[in-house]
């Protein structure tokens, strides 16, 4: 989210999908800052993830060491 912070480009938007167990802060961190155009999905059908997929222009998974998906 940082990084979308700092992000000078008009019209942006950032769209998180699923809900995990940073969802409450992240939330927070919306708010504190006032960031705008901002979306927390919670959980997303498999089958409408494709939805969103297809309006990005820029995908990022995030996963840590040791992850077996993603």
């Amino acid at each position: 989210m940082q990084a979308y912070q700092h992000c000078n480009v008009k019209n942006k938007y950032l769209i998180f999908l699923g809900d995990g167990e940073l969802r409450e802060k992240m939330e927070v961190y919306v708010k504190d800052f006032q960031l705008k155009n901002v979306l927390l999905t919670g959980f997303i059908n498999q089958s409408e993830v494709s939805k969103y997929y297809a309006i990005a222009d820029l995908f990022v998974m995030c996963s840590s060491y040791g992850e077996t998906w993603g």
